[in-house]
């Protein structure tokens, strides 16, 4: 995993289309947590970011508990989702 890359479009599709996959609840949840007032650049930045932290946690290189990788999995979704329709 190298953590500097750029995410891409197809791969931010094909995040975005998880987002349809969670309960409405866990959708309120997501976007109660985010306040949408930074740059695109920003946004893309912490795709990135969440995109990493999603992979260390899911290939087992860190001692979590069980709910994180959902909820980091979920705002990649939102994120990605946010940039499909052009939000951000």
């Amino acid at each position: 995993m190298i953590f500097d890359q750029n995410i891409f479009e197809n791969q931010i599709k094909q995040f975005a289309s998880q987002w349809n996959t969670l309960s409405e609840k866990d959708k309120k949840l997501i976007q109660s947590q985010f306040e949408l007032n930074q740059s695109t650049e920003f946004y893309k930045g912490l795709l990135a970011g969440f995109t990493a932290s999603f992979v260390l946690i899911t290939q087992g290189n860190l001692d979590i508990n069980t709910t994180l990788p959902k909820t980091v999995g979920s705002c990649i979704s939102y994120i990605s989702h946010l940039f499909i329709e052009k939000k951000i």
